[in-house]
């Protein structure tokens, strides 16, 4: 009887350190596993990327695609990003903080918690693949002069500024400690200003409605005297008949050419402020040009921009034909007033589109010649 005891007693001793042995074991496997496993997004993608074209895994282009639509299709060329609308092979600049900070997000994205990794709850973190049903997820592609991956944004966690993501080559997702900034459409992280000149650089600007010339304002630092005589030819017959009478109401550094010899311009700085404006101008969206075919608008005026290169932008401003909501509203053809930009550069992007602009700031450029003028007293 003792003898069984003695023997039970060791071998409860064996069991007990072979149970310890195991648990050791597994502590220490899943211990060195944890170390392995990759700790940031990019080690995760096995990718090194820079977001400057000096690296040699630096991003030459970033896409993001819904089910539905696609946010950014952003390309670098000759060192300069640009962002490419479908129906047009003419890339546009793009606002480059943007990409910068969405690069600097994946760069130094940590993965906080693996989730689970199995496929049928990407429905539930927001990360069905694409082409599923009810997919609400963006799909994030990038491909550097080396490589390439693509990675599925879900749903923000309830962890500030966290999210869940996933490789579209895996079910495994992960919660990221970034919220990745995802442009609202294909035009938020356009560069929305629609010219890249400076005042100094404009010679001349008229307003003209059908033939008829409404007024003329030019730079009063601007002394090319060929240019003068091919202006002076262009003015035609009618300005040499008023010569004798004219004269020019000078501003800071643009001056308005009248020829009635009582009038003052309202303030010094009236026109140059009107061309802050105008060189300010921004666009909201994007139209195709068959929009004009289609009797969507009807054209205003026109601006006739001459720069001291003497290179000639013709800014045609158009006010919208049809009530609100009568056509497709995905065109955006509601819109009050649009403005068609030609210059002499066929691979010029502005040629390309209808800009759509605010109406506050097209009002600040419709003026008329006597919006420049001290107003007359009527005694």
């Amino acid at each position: 009887m003792q003898r069984q005891i003695v023997y039970l007693l060791l071998v409860f001793a064996i069991l007990c350190a072979g149970i310890y042995y195991i648990i050791a074991e597994d502590s220490k496997s899943k211990a060195i596993s944890a170390d392995m496993e990759p700790a940031t997004l990019m080690q995760q993608a096995k990718v090194s990327i820079g977001a400057t074209s000096t690296n040699r895994d630096s991003i030459q282009s970033i896409q993001l695609l819904r089910a539905d639509s696609k946010l950014l299709n952003a390309k670098l060329e000759n060192e300069r990003w640009l962002g490419f609308i479908e129906g047009s092979e003419i890339g546009f600049p793009l606002q480059t903080s943007r990409l910068t900070t969405l690069v600097r997000d994946l760069i130094n994205a940590d993965i906080v918690e693996r989730k689970s990794a199995k496929s049928k709850n990407h429905a539930r973190l927001g990360l069905l693949a694409l082409s599923a049903q009810n997919s609400t997820s963006t799909l994030l592609r990038v491909a550097t002069d080396v490589t390439s991956f693509e990675l599925l944004l879900g749903n923000p966690a309830k962890l500030q500024n966290t999210q869940f993501v996933r490789f579209s080559d895996s079910n495994q997702m992960l919660l990221i400690d970034k919220l990745i900034a995802l442009p609202d459409d294909n035009f938020a992280w356009l560069e929305k200003s629609l010219f890249n000149i400076s005042a100094k650089a404009i010679a001349s600007i008229d307003r003209t409605q059908g033939e008829e010339t409404l007024w003329s304002v030019n730079n009063t630092t601007y002394n090319d005297t060929q240019s003068s005589v091919n202006r002076s030819i262009e003015s035609g017959i009618q300005s040499s008949l008023k010569a004798a009478n004219a004269k020019t109401l000078e501003g800071e550094l643009f001056s308005l050419s009248t020829i009635e010899q009582d009038e003052k311009l309202a303030y010094p700085l009236v026109i140059d402020n009107f061309i802050s404006s105008l060189l300010g101008l921004t666009f909201d969206s994007l139209l195709t040009l068959d929009t004009l075919d289609r009797g969507a608008y009807e054209p205003l005026t026109r601006l006739t921009l001459t720069t001291v290169d003497n290179e000639t932008i013709l800014i045609d401003i158009f006010t919208s034909s049809q009530p609100q909501g009568e056509i497709d509203s995905a065109e955006l053809v509601s819109a009050n007033h649009a403005i068609k930009v030609t210059t002499l550069k066929d691979s010029d992007y502005l040629n390309q589109w209808l800009f759509v602009v605010p109406t506050y700031q097209i009002d600040s450029i419709l003026k008329d010649r006597l919006d420049f003028l001290v107003k007359k007293s009527n005694n």
